[in-house]
């Protein structure tokens, strides 16, 4: 029997071609991921992405994933990049003829994405769409950072996220845990009339972020969002008022133009804070951040960068 002397230099030719066309085309060794509608998807392609959700879309770019990204939902708003590429409706409205128009290879999308009907649509058709779960614990933005990395094979880049956002995390917790008192906070979502504001109650991401950065919800005797008087906003009489920078300058007039708003101490006191909704709300990779930035405005006395 003849035995060939291997031809090395082919083989490596071989291994370097395989490793250009894994890189340039994303190719991925197939892998198994469970939505979180415990759905089994297989992955094996993430060269075109249609990321929906804010943070969804902020967390696949921090992960160093952002030129894969084809398109995004309008929610989405950070970082500027996104505003460059095309826009599939909003996350509790989406359509399948937009994102199947854009030929993804696989959707990233948060677990409150609606209609059901359409994305069970979009996996008929064949498409990889994948619901990462969402949640107002550190745990649960830390679970979806990991998770994304997994997906996205940028396990590495996902492990040094979490550990800033740690980091920040427990800088702020040292100080709120050493808090005598703490302010009551109002979260004004919109102005539903000239004598009604939908604010937040418990079990929403504002009334978290205000517990994480030493405040109290002054409206946590219910959950979710609700439309309350300016009659209830007295009573409450909260020591600050917070709201998105989207609203600009009108719901900041109505609440301080509104005949008795007026009279509240977060009002007399000038203490109405102005912050961009993604990064307040948001709960991804900048959740530490905004921890620290609303920690400042509530204690600033305290607080040291």
């Amino acid at each position: 029997m003849i035995f060939h002397k291997p031809n090395w230099c082919m083989i490596r030719l071989l291994v370097l071609v395989l490793i250009f066309f894994t890189k340039s085309f994303n190719i991925t060794a197939q892998k198994v991921f469970y939505s979180a509608d415990n759905l089994e998807v297989s992955i094996d392609d993430i060269s075109r992405i249609i990321t929906i959700g804010g943070s969804i879309t902020e967390t696949t770019f921090a992960l160093g994933l952002g030129k894969n990204v084809v398109a995004t939902d309008v929610s989405s708003n950070y970082p500027e990049e996104i505003f460059k590429l095309p826009k599939v409706s909003y996350i509790r409205s989406l359509t399948a003829e937009g994102i199947l128009s854009l030929n993804p290879t696989l959707v990233l999308a948060s677990d409150d994405a609606k209609p059901k009907i359409v994305i069970d649509q979009l996996r008929d058709a064949g498409l990889n769409f994948i619901l990462i779960k969402e949640g107002l614990e550190p745990s649960d933005i830390i679970s979806k950072i990991i998770d994304l990395g997994f997906i996205l094979d940028r396990n590495i880049q996902a492990d040094s996220i979490v550990q800033a956002i740690n980091k920040k995390l427990n800088e702020a917790r040292i100080i709120v845990d050493e808090l005598v008192k703490k302010p009551k906070v109002l979260f004004v979502l919109s102005q539903q009339t000239p004598n009604s504001f939908l604010v937040a109650g418990s079990s929403t991401e504002a009334s978290s972020i205000i517990e994480f950065a030493g405040g109290i919800n002054a409206f946590d005797n219910f959950s979710g969002y609700k439309p309350v008087t300016s009659e209830s906003l007295i009573e409450a009489n909260p020591d600050f008022i917070l709201f998105m920078s989207s609203r600009g300058e009108s719901l900041s007039h109505s609440l301080t133009e509104t005949s008795m708003i007026n009279t509240i101490t977060a009002v007399k006191k000038n203490q109405i804070i102005s912050m961009d909704g993604n990064f307040l709300l948001g709960f991804g990779p900048r959740f530490g951040e905004a921890v620290q930035t609303l920690l400042n405005h509530l204690h600033p006395d305290v607080y040291e960068h």
